[in-house]
């Protein structure tokens, strides 16, 4: 897993994606990517992402992540408009602490990504 204790992907309303470990205490880490207040959106057991909780309030709407936007509809079947960066981590273990994404996981997001920028 790229030497990474536990992997996240951070991704920009333009499709840029940046590996990111969480290390010990995620929650910083988390902030700072999403650029402020944390609201997480679960995916799935082992795959979710964070948002900006005020996204709507300190991003431009042309600030659009159509990434989280295009995710939340594959696994949830529907999906609410997400404005700034977000990052994917592998949801919430048993006591509560935020999980490492997969390589498997990751890859899908990176991938996605390069669709989305027309490099795939």
């Amino acid at each position: 897993m790229s030497g990474m204790t536990r992997l996240a992907v951070k991704v920009s309303p333009d499709a840029r994606t940046e590996r990111v470990d969480l290390g010990a205490d995620a929650y910083p880490v988390i902030s700072e990517a999403v650029q402020g207040d944390i609201e997480p959106v679960t995916l799935a057991e082992d795959f979710e992402f964070y948002a900006n909780e005020n996204g709507w309030a300190e991003f431009s709407p042309l600030e659009r992540n159509p990434l989280a936007e295009a995710v939340q509809l594959g696994c949830l079947g529907a999906a609410n408009p997400i404005v700034g960066p977000v990052i994917f981590t592998g949801g919430i273990d048993e006591a509560g602490e935020t999980r490492g994404l997969s390589e498997t996981r990751a890859a899908l997001v990176e991938q996605l990504a390069m669709m989305l920028r027309g490099e795939a």
